[in-house]
């Protein structure tokens, strides 16, 4: 658990390093050109996990989101999901924090998000667990405005389930260190 603190710590003391630099420099620019304004920014994604670990754990993803834009990150934040596996009656809630940059000012059609924190797991209906969660995506912007932008990410995502398998809970089946392709459709205002 000190290791979410840690890295929620960062995250907040990266975003206001940001938002203090923001201020100093919107002092000493005119109003008409303070477009990279640090600002509220939320979304919502929609997708698909698939098992990579033959574990029959793939699953139909909804997220939401919220944090902070700043100048070179789109999005600095928390959120969280739920993870509900198609074929058994099992789900998975991911609460994280969720960093998403282009690694420059400028408007990019590639990104990088990255989405660390706990996965709060009801696996197979009976067995519980919480455990590490990481999700690291590259993605393609697809249409945006000054008020929205929509996206689709592809990436990587591990939640590292307990070992539970038991043959009178789960058949037989195994939720450990689940390993996934995810596929999303978001957007963010």
């Amino acid at each position: 658990m000190n290791y979410i603190k840690t890295i929620i710590a960062a995250i907040a003391m990266t975003a206001f390093a940001w938002g203090v630099d923001d201020m100093t420099a919107a002092e000493s620019t005119p109003a008409s050109v303070e477009s990279g304004a640090t600002a509220f920014a939320w979304g919502v994604d929609v997708g698909s996990s698939i098992d990579l670990t033959t574990a029959d754990m793939s699953s139909l993803d909804g997220e939401a989101y919220f944090g902070l834009r700043c100048p070179g990150v789109d999005i600095v934040g928390f959120g969280a999901g739920i993870h509900g596996m198609v074929n058994n009656n099992s789900f998975s809630y991911p609460l994280y924090v969720l960093l998403r940059t282009s690694f420059s000012k400028q408007k990019q059609l590639c990104f990088f998000d990255l989405r660390t924190g706990v996965a709060l797991n009801n696996f197979f209906g009976t067995a519980t667990n919480t455990a590490f969660y990481i999700n690291p995506s590259v993605g393609v912007n697809l249409a945006s405005s000054r008020k929205f932008r929509s996206y689709l990410t592809l990436g990587y995502s591990y939640n590292g389930g307990k070992d539970i398998s038991d043959a009178t809970t789960t058949s037989g089946k195994s939720a450990n260190n689940l390993s996934m392709a995810t596929l999303r459709l978001g957007i963010m205002f």
